[in-house]
């Protein structure tokens, strides 16, 4: 199947925008989208997204999301402008390594169909910027991860630093479509993932940023070695 080819009448990403609409349990609170306003295209919708927990609320980060066109382009989502804290009932809620944060991409991930992207918004993230700034391949950086754990395949890197701001950094995670774009997604992980580790052993740099990119490298080396043809989701 090809970009060209028809998507499903039923989109999961069409369900997903009215279930934040409405609102969804997650993570011990409630998110959910406080404005959806339009985008370029007519069936884009952005959405601002508010976690709230108790009688509390936080605004969380923007979401886009497309649905895809038929005949024509692929299914997106995008999430961006993130919140890496917020401050509900006088207590600080951590956004990065939580289980808000774990939920979120694990449901962004099922409601992308396959041969669909998902594109992450990193500025916010020190230790994703820096590990992808040192060259560690995106399926061992701390958002790529979460990303492959969710049966995300196909990876590539923007930046576009302004000002030397830490803005227009994003992760593409591509979900495969189809067991032989897998095998070729999983092959190029693999061959980027030995090459990283063995660069590592010659390389003097240490760090806690670079220890956890290798741990991640090769616990994704294990899971490809188990899994060579597909991948939890």
């Amino acid at each position: 199947m090809n970009e060209t080819e028809l998507e499903p009448a039923e989109n999961p990403l069409n369900r997903l925008i009215d279930r934040l609409v409405n609102g969804i349990p997650l993570a011990g609170g409630f998110l959910y989208a406080k404005s959806v306003g339009e985008g370029q295209l007519k069936e884009e919708r952005r959405l601002e997204l508010y976690f709230r927990r108790e009688n509390d609320e936080s605004r969380l980060l923007q979401a886009t999301i497309f649905p895809g066109r038929p005949q024509f382009f692929r299914p997106w989502v995008e999430i961006s402008n993130i919140q890496d804290r917020m401050l509900l009932n006088r207590k600080t809620i951590v956004f990065l390594d939580s289980d808000l944060e774990c939920t979120l991409h694990q449901l962004l991930a099922q409601s992308v169909s396959a041969g669909g992207k998902i594109f992450v918004d990193y500025a916010h993230d020190r230790e994703t910027r820096t590990a992808m700034e040192l060259g560690v391949p995106a399926p061992a950086s701390r958002i790529g991860h979460i990303l492959f754990l969710n049966g995300i395949t196909g990876f590539r890197d923007f930046q576009h630093p302004a000002a030397h701001a830490p803005c227009g950094c994003k992760l593409q995670g591509l979900k495969a479509n189809g067991d032989e774009t897998r095998r070729r997604h999983l092959s190029h992980i693999k061959s980027q993932l030995t090459q990283f580790l063995q660069s590592r052993s010659r390389s003097e740099r240490t760090g806690d940023v670079m220890d956890r990119a290798i741990r991640r490298a090769k616990s994704v080396l294990e899971s490809i070695q188990e899994m060579p043809c597909s991948l939890p989701c």
